[in-house]
């Protein structure tokens, strides 16, 4: 499901990049890779729902390999880097992907009942 997800968002980007949209709100990494390197200048914001990796406990015992894991994690690493703003729920999704000048984070009002923005 998580693939065709994917392939789809891919196929439909250009539809979407030249909708009129003023940025991209994206809440899996799925939704998310097809847009970082949009060339209109759309600002893409990545809500990180789960800070760990979904490989882990897929319930396909080819799906817990080492290469899926490592694929997720590269992935994610390079949503955090790319993406213009993270949105964290919790320390983990922030340690995971340390924020950049360009990228920083906001953690929600769940971790310690506050909001805070994390940055290097």
């Amino acid at each position: 499901m998580r693939l065709k997800c994917l392939f789809s968002f891919f196929r439909m980007r250009q539809r979407i990049l030249t909708s009129g949209i003023d940025l991209l709100y994206v809440h899996s990494p799925e939704t998310a890779l097809p847009f970082l390197s949009n060339s209109a200048g759309i600002p893409v914001i990545f809500h990180q729902h789960g800070s760990g990796n979904p490989m882990e406990r897929s319930k396909f015992g080819w799906g817990r390999n080492r290469l899926f894991k490592g694929l997720f994690n590269a992935f994610t690493g390079m949503i955090h880097r790319q993406a213009d703003w993270t949105i964290a729920i919790d320390r983990l999704c922030v340690e995971t992907g340390p924020p950049t000048r360009d990228s920083p984070k906001v953690i929600t009002a769940d971790e310690c009942g506050r909001f805070a923005i994390f940055s290097s």
